[in-house]
């Protein structure tokens, strides 16, 4: 049954914090002709529903670094509406190739007990708590052998860039991967480590000195990074801080 327009506006903006706070990760299968994208937010087993409305950017780079967007190719696919999917019928290319999405995930404001509404301070000037909320997913794969690319920095305000490529070593090494803010490394902050299946594989790893931390390739399969960080809004009167997660996601 469909739900009246108000009451379905109504179930979207009130819910648990989490719901805002979570990261984009995309996920791609590349057959001969054709390169099919499931985008997810929120953490595995614990996927939130996903707007396709809401995606500002949707980018494939080619190895040559052509850029072409997607984003009007994106649809959900689930009648949870947690999976959404792009599906592209075009040859790719030999080589390494990258994705890059920015989810704009709206602004929050939060009660004492952490219960949101999607609006701002304007409507709600007694919260304790209001952000904007802004995610950027990144995610590397290969069409036959891997090649340059992989260190390719794309400007978002939050982002991961490794340092070697994921699949040019051995198992059993270690990947170093940096995390930028603002273009400048992101020291002793901590980075979530996973797989396809769950967020976190033991506790969160954290950066060094250099921004970096280090991935152990201990496996065949899907590697998920994640990290999250807060700004003070240019915007005070209106929220507190834009709260901005970055996603990286490869397989191998």
């Amino acid at each position: 049954m469909r739900l009246p327009l108000r009451l379905s506006i109504c179930l979207a903006l009130v819910a648990p914090a989490a719901a805002w706070s979570h990261d984009l990760t995309i996920f791609p299968r590349v057959s001969s002709n054709a390169l099919t994208l499931r985008l997810h937010l929120g953490d595995p087993g614990a996927y939130q529903p996903i707007e396709p409305v809401q995606l500002v950017r949707m980018q494939l780079i080619a190895p040559d670094g052509e850029v072409s967007e997607h984003r009007a190719d994106v649809v959900r696919d689930t009648p949870d509406q947690t999976l959404a999917s792009a599906k592209l019928p075009r040859p790719i290319r030999p080589g390494l190739h990258m994705i890059a999405s920015v989810y704009d995930n709206r602004f929050a404001t939060f009660d004492a007990k952490d219960v949101a509404i999607g609006t701002t301070k304007d409507w709600r000037p007694d919260a304790v708590d209001s952000a904007h909320f802004i995610k950027f997913a990144k995610t590397l794969f290969i069409s036959g052998k891997s090649g340059p690319g992989f260190d390719r920095k794309l400007g978002a305000r939050l982002e991961f860039v490794p340092l070697a490529d994921p699949f040019g070593l051995p198992v059993g090494a270690r990947l170093p991967v940096q995390v930028l803010f603002d273009g400048q490394p992101l020291a002793g902050h901590k980075v979530e480590f996973g797989d396809a299946t769950t967020s976190s594989l033991g506790g969160p790893l954290k950066t060094d000195d250099r921004g970096v931390v280090e991935i152990a390739l201990s496996r065949a399969g899907v590697y998920r990074l994640a990290v999250d960080m807060r700004a003070k809004s240019p915007y005070p009167a209106l929220y507190d801080f834009d709260d901005y997660t970055a996603s990286l996601v490869f397989e191998r």
